[in-house]
């Protein structure tokens, strides 16, 4: 019977390689995988989001951008969301303050070359957190939003907003997101 190599790498000695290197990667189970550089267009809807959800949640929750680390433990799998939403206080894998473990709602702006990954593996991967509510899919190459939201049961829903007048509804927090706001000014 084969067996399974050993990891190359533990989380903990691909979160020291991460914190000295030059460029970012994500882990996965042992595997470290750089990632792609981002565009302007991509930076500058991540930013977009992030700064749309600080001032529509004010202080209920706290927003982060791209610069932690979210684990999926039943995956092995650490990775930096585009951006993120904590509800409560902000728990963090072995009291490391860079490791992330229960966002309440997570966005990935979506790159040519990773949607096909983002939008099904990575993003049911995320459903899996126990503590995430929304998962947010935004192209950024034209209008185009996948809002998943978790329901009472544990199913989840998933809406596609391809026009601009679209409102993205986030119940759980109070807020409301037209896809205007979001895209304004950067696809034209």
């Amino acid at each position: 019977m084969a067996t399974q190599p050993s990891p190359a790498f533990t989380l903990e000695e691909y979160l020291d390689l991460e914190r000295a290197a030059n460029y970012r990667s994500e882990f996965c189970a042992g595997v470290i995988y750089p990632m792609a550089g981002d565009t302007e267009v991509h930076s500058r809807l991540a930013m977009r989001i992030g700064v749309l959800m600080t001032v529509k949640l004010q202080d209920r929750c706290r927003v982060y951008g791209s610069d932690l680390n979210v684990y999926l433990e039943k995956q092995d799998l650490c990775v930096y969301p585009d951006a993120m939403v904590i509800c409560g206080e902000p728990q963090f894998w072995r009291r490391r303050k860079d490791v992330i473990v229960n966002p309440t709602l997570i966005v990935e702006v979506l790159s040519p070359s990773t949607e096909a990954y983002d939008k099904s593996i990575k993003s049911t991967y995320y459903r899996g957190l126990a503590s995430l509510q929304y998962c947010i899919l935004a192209a950024q190459d034209r209008v185009f939003i996948e809002h998943s939201t978790r329901q009472a049961n544990g199913d989840w829903t998933v809406r596609q907003h391809e026009e601009r007048g679209s409102v993205l509804e986030l119940g759980g927090l109070g807020i409301s997101i037209a896809a205007e706001e979001i895209y304004r000014s950067i696809l034209i």
